[in-house]
């Protein structure tokens, strides 16, 4: 490698996009194939965690949850440590951008080594009473994690060319090899549970996904790294980055924390039924708003120097990231007990905890885009400073849960940790991030609560409606499966008519389906028969 200055010969990182390389195209376009990427993505995800859980029973499933949550708060805090700086840059080069890729890959080895030496003391901190079962299990976990750090420097080789694709907010190019690479992830994961395989199905599930991950998008992005290394834009990358990193890895801890301290308090199987509910919940707060999440950050820098459109353009996230999961979640909390009903009575614990964190993540939701918005802004520490505030709170008032519930039942443990994290959400850290939303902008909390009066509305209406409709069907002692085919639809028809009321984007979107189709019908009037073509 060489140092090297500010020359990029060749270089054609923002080539798409035109001009610094970020997105000039449409945001709707853009969110729309955001969208369709990461909810093909989660959807994938669910249906193999349904069938893998459903395999290996609640307790295996815990054990898979505390591995797979120690590889992702690092492939979280490996994402977020360089990936912002490149978008938020007004001016990026191709040193830049080659120097971003060894920083990458060099930390993605740091990341795994630190697993690797972390991994033993990781796995004895899980709760069993019984020492041989304790070994066991806890060897397991050891030997899971080590296979798993091997994706960590993989990941670390693709992370600059999807920065570039999010820079360029060309999401229709990025949703090939992330729903291309989960889908087949999870068809080897499925075949290896069916097979016998356990846990280790999950395992083979990560590694196909990393490297089909790997070669897809390297196939769909055309920039490519190089042996050139800038110390100067490295320490320029590593001032902001290290913001990011440190703000991640907050924000995981607030998000995951709860799980590493039921599995060290309460057991594998407290961590098992918990984590299958948050599951539930996770992924559609995840299809809600990771799309967002993932175009804040470009569409927020583009109007970085003009506060009003910055605000304007805040106000409609907080609008859109809520008007799409409260109805959502709403339906979710409905139909909790028919979902787990299909996996079994075994998890039967899990209801109340689930429908307990879909209010949770009704108030998360308000928070998702406050520390890309502060990204945005180029202020990377102080939303470092917020998650980290965040994350200390709840721990605290976790770990405070958990040695008051210590004796208690599994499903009194979970239900009231569920219970914790709701409170700790809506009485604390909501009112923490809006203050500083308005300090930073001067958005009113007004216009933010107007913003969130449609899906307030709409799941109202949604819960109306389901309640209504599962106490009649339970009455008549309708099996659970048609009660889910019957109240699912019913309730998402709600939610969908309930929004059409509010929202005057989707009001305008049906008409213009309904004059389409208008128009359609008479179109037919005039293609004229084969007698009339003959006179």
């Amino acid at each position: 490698m060489t140092t090297g200055t500010e020359s990029a010969p060749g270089s054609t990182p923002g080539a798409a996009a035109g001009g610094d390389g970020r997105g000039k195209g449409n945001f709707g376009t853009s969110l729309k194939w955001s969208y369709i990427m990461d909810g093909g993505r989660q959807i994938s995800l669910i249906v193999v965690s349904l069938v893998i859980a459903r395999i290996v029973g609640p307790e295996n499933w815990g054990i898979i949850a505390l591995a797979t949550l120690a590889i992702l708060m690092m492939e979280l805090l490996h994402r977020h440590s360089l990936q912002p700086a490149i978008i938020q840059r007004d001016d990026i080069s191709d040193v830049t951008l080659k120097t971003a890729f060894w920083i990458s890959v060099g930390f993605g080895l740091v990341l795994a080594a630190f697993v690797v030496l972390g991994a033993g003391p990781y796995s004895r901190l899980i709760e069993i009473e019984d020492p041989v079962e304790f070994v066991e299990k806890s060897t397991e976990l050891r030997n899971v994690l080590l296979v798993l750090a091997l994706t960590l420097p993989v990941r670390g080789t693709t992370l600059v060319n999807e920065a570039l694709m999010q820079r360029a907010m060309d999401f229709k190019r990025l949703a090939t090899p992330t729903n291309g690479s989960t889908l087949l992830g999870g068809v080897v994961g499925v075949i290896m549970a069916i097979a016998g395989y356990g846990i280790w199905a999950m395992v083979g599930q990560q590694l196909v996904q990393v490297a089909a991950t790997t070669f897809l998008v390297f196939k769909v992005d055309p920039w490519r790294p190089g042996f050139t290394f800038s110390v100067a834009k490295a320490k320029e990358l590593l001032g902001f980055s290290s913001g990011s990193a440190v703000m991640s890895l907050g924000n995981v801890i607030n998000e995951r924390g709860a799980d590493i301290l039921i599995g060290a308090m309460f057991g594998p199987l407290a961590v098992g039924l918990y984590r299958f509910a948050s599951r539930f919940v996770t992924m559609l707060l995840n299809i809600a708003t990771n799309a967002l999440g993932a175009i804040s950050i470009p569409e927020l820098a583009r109007h970085q120097h003009d506060r009003k459109a910055f605000n304007a353009r805040v106000i409609d996230l907080m609008r859109a990231s809520t008007v799409l999961t409260f109805p959502l979640l709403a339906i979710l909390a409905i139909n909790a007990q028919s979902l787990i009903d299909i996996m079994g009575s075994e998890w039967n614990d899990a209801v109340l905890p689930l429908q307990l964190l879909c209010v949770w993540a009704a108030g998360r939701a308000m928070l998702g885009f406050v520390t890309p918005m502060l990204e945005a802004l180029g202020r990377p520490h102080d939303a470092a400073k917020l998650s980290w505030a965040a994350a200390v709170v709840s721990l605290v008032t976790f770990y405070i849960g958990g040695v008051l519930l210590g004796d208690r039942t599994v499903a009194t443990q979970i239900a009231g940790i569920s219970g914790l994290r709701l409170i700790v959400t809506l009485a604390l850290l909501l009112p923490m991030y809006m203050a500083v939303v308005r300090r930073v902008t001067g958005v009113s909390v007004t216009k933010l609560a107007t913003a969130v009066g449609p899906s307030v509305f709409s799941a109202l209406v949604v819960i109306f409606v389901g309640l209504a409709a599962t106490w009649t069907m339970n009455g008549i002692g309708v099996h659970f499966l048609i009660r889910m085919l019957v109240v699912g639809p019913l309730t998402g028809l709600a939610a969908l008519g309930s929004l059409a009321l509010t929202e005057p984007a989707l009001r305008a979107k049906i008409n213009a389906v309904r004059t389409k189709r208008g128009a359609a019908t008479p179109a037919l009037a005039d293609v004229p028969t084969p007698d009339q073509r003959a006179a």
